[in-house]
């Protein structure tokens, strides 16, 4: 089950960031970058000769339209790389901080706070290579190869001169990362020094005060800053050198195809329109090598930035499943409401997604109550539509909304029988699913002291042998067993004690990542998580000031 939902999260990951866009935009983008050497061949060739001239205008029609396609992309496959990366960065950010402070004391004990200061700053190095830019380079890496065929399809062995040059410029990388990869391994272990240093010092700043050791600590932070500084110098020089390299075999590439050209012309019936687009195809080469050769750069910082990232999150298999919880947190729209304000339903439809957590606030709690109710459905909505997860609320059978909306409400609702047939429905939730949640809700530590344990009979009536705040938590747990994308906080944590209410609070915090999550409350403590607000006002109600706003039309009374 977990394998198959893993490949569906992959999978949707997928298509939510647009990838297929990146890979056939990234194709067509260099398909049309053949479109002006293969016109400079067809001009100078057979054009000119004839003085053709509606011929040359047709072509210029269609080298224009081809540029301007290709520039199009260009820009709109930026603007989707540079969407994704900043949200893989964002997400990855929160998902490591979430787990660290959510990790043991002892863990978290044995590394420095500069040593954990250093690995979160190694997640910047993780963005090229899942936001689709590494992805965009190796394409346009390949069709360097379809490039030098076509140089060979036109021109012959003048393909020698720029295969030639392609394979110094791949030797130079290869050599050159032996040595990069050092210097950021060196430019590391300076950063920790100094890290752990200025922490240090600033922590003991009033001591330092005290008996005015300032200039002592310049001194000694002298030559760490001096490390670091070298450190970066040679990484820097270390990368200048590889680019510097590339620029200087490209520019020996067209000069060389020149030469070449020129030498096969004189000798055999190569044409001048050949030679240019030998020329042209052979300066295409060099965007896609240097790209490539960037990559590869950032790929020895990506290598040892993994390692740091491991030790942070807690081994390797943590650390992958973090990475994959942050693409799969890319803000799935989970919930739309439309035609919710009251007279004529003019406003624009109200978005939620993955990851918020809405307030809503009223004048009177009961309105708000009222408000969540027609959400989850158990309330006219008058014309107003609700859409979870792209299906209306009305086309979803009764018996699959839990899967769907999870509706907890401030006085438990349970069912004749054992504690164990209420978690699972009598069997209709996953068992195990509802024992993972038990076990986070801390009830199985409750009914473990109970005689009967899982067997306890319960109803929700007051001679119940099972305490009150423990019942509340068994309706919670029924509800979010189903794991709902939908999950309903109707004043559901108001009455519980102290334990359960923090134990209650976590777990919903921890669904909140994969669900959109609506607050009923004035629990200040709740509050201060939400990142969205529903106000309830008169006969309407406004998103706002952190979204966008609409209004809800309540139904007639009855």
């Amino acid at each position: 089950m977990s394998g198959a939902a893993g490949a569906y999260r992959r999978v949707d990951w997928f298509w939510r960031n647009r990838t297929p866009e990146l890979i056939v935009g990234t194709i067509f983008i260099n398909l049309l970058a053949i479109a002006l050497p293969i016109f400079s061949m067809q001009v100078y060739d057979r054009v000119m000769p004839a003085r053709a001239s509606q011929t040359l205008i047709m072509l210029v029609i269609g080298v224009v339209v081809a540029i301007g396609l290709e520039i199009i992309l260009r820009i709109e496959r930026g603007k989707i790389i540079s969407r994704n990366g900043a949200a893989f960065e964002r997400n990855l950010s929160r998902a490591a901080v979430r787990r660290v402070l959510n990790s043991s004391l002892e863990r978290l004990e044995s590394q420095t706070a500069s040593q954990r200061l250093q690995k979160l700053q190694s997640i910047r190095a993780f963005r090229d290579f899942h936001s689709g830019h590494a992805l965009t380079v190796l394409i346009d890496f390949s069709f360097v190869f379809i490039y030098l065929a076509l140089i060979f399809q036109i021109g012959g062995l003048m393909v020698l001169a720029p295969l030639a040059i392609v394979v110094f410029i791949l030797a130079n990388g290869l050599a050159g990362s032996l040595y990069l990869r050092d210097a950021i391994a060196e430019r590391r272990h300076a950063d920790e020094s100094r890290y752990d240093f200025l922490i240090s010092t600033l922590q003991s700043m009033s001591a330092l005060k005290c008996f005015s050791l300032e200039k002592l600590f310049e001194r000694r932070y002298e030559p760490l800053q001096y490390a670091t500084s070298a450190a970066n110098f040679r990484v820097s020089k270390s990368s200048a050198n590889m680019l510097n390299t590339s620029m200087v075999l490209g520019n020996l590439m067209t000069a060389s195809v020149v030469s070449i050209g020129v030498f096969i012309a004189t000798s055999s019936a190569f044409t001048i329109g050949a030679i240019i687009a030998c020329i042209m195809l052979s300066g295409r080469l060099i965007s896609p090598l240097q790209r490539g050769m960037i990559l590869w750069m950032k790929y020895q910082e990506y290598d040892a930035s993994r390692e740091q990232f491991f030790s942070l999150i807690g081994g390797e298999t943590e650390a992958v499943r973090v990475i994959e919880e942050a693409k799969s947190d890319h803000a799935r729209r989970l919930l739309t409401l439309q035609r919710f304000n009251a007279p004529a339903g003019e406003s624009a439809p109200l978005h939620f997604r993955e990851g918020d957590i809405v307030l809503v606030r009223a004048e009177a709690p009961q309105k708000a109550s009222r408000l969540l109710k027609v959400i989850a459905g158990l309330a006219p909505r008058n014309e107003a539509e609700i859409i979870v997860d792209g299906r209306p609320l009305q086309s979803i059978a009764l018996t699959e909304r839990a899967n769907y909306i999870g509706y907890l409400s401030p006085n438990a609702k349970l069912f004749n029988g054992g504690i164990l047939d209420n978690l699972t429905s009598f069997g209709l939730r996953d068992r195990n699913e509802a024992l993972r949640v038990v076990r986070s809700l801390g009830i199985d530590t409750d009914v473990a002291r109970m005689p009967n344990g899982w067997n306890t009979a319960i109803s929700g009536r007051q001679g119940d042998e099972a305490p009150t705040g423990l019942k509340q938590r068994i309706a919670i747990a029924r509800a979010l067993a189903a794991r709902p994308q939908i999950i309903i906080v109707d004043e559901a944590c108001e009455l519980l004690d102290n334990r359960s209410y923090d134990l209650t609070v976590t777990t919903l915090l921890e669904m909140s990542a994969h669900s959109v999550i609506l607050l009923n409350t004035a629990d200040e403590n709740l509050i201060r998580f939400c990142n969205r607000d529903l106000h309830a006002e008169g006969a309407g109600a406004v998103l706002a000031p952190r979204g966008l706003t609409a209004e809800y039309g309540e139904a007639p009374a009855a």
